[in-house]
């Protein structure tokens, strides 16, 4: 589940509540998008910041692929690292 609520942290580093690509948008009755807390790198690279079950969250890289978004990090527990990293590929 993606957040919606952006932090201070977050706002200064240039996150902002962006439509995303929804997971569930290939199911039928699914919007193709949903509201998420996101930094937009560029057309392809998006941050999106993800809820976990056991609480806490971690900020997701994904890269648009055709059609289809990838996930190619998912582990960055820090919103600043995790626009670094991106950048750095």
């Amino acid at each position: 589940m993606y957040s919606i609520e952006v932090s201070e942290r977050e706002k200064m580093l240039g996150y902002a509540l962006s439509p995303v690509p929804n997971p569930a948008g290939k199911l039928p009755g699914e919007p193709e998008q949903v509201l998420a807390v996101a930094y937009t790198l560029d057309e392809e690279n998006l941050i999106v910041k993800k809820l976990y079950p056991m609480g806490g969250c971690r900020y997701w890289h994904l890269k648009k692929a055709s059609d289809d978004w990838r996930t190619v990090s998912n582990v960055e527990p820090d919103p600043g690292k995790a626009i670094e990293r991106a950048r750095l590929g």
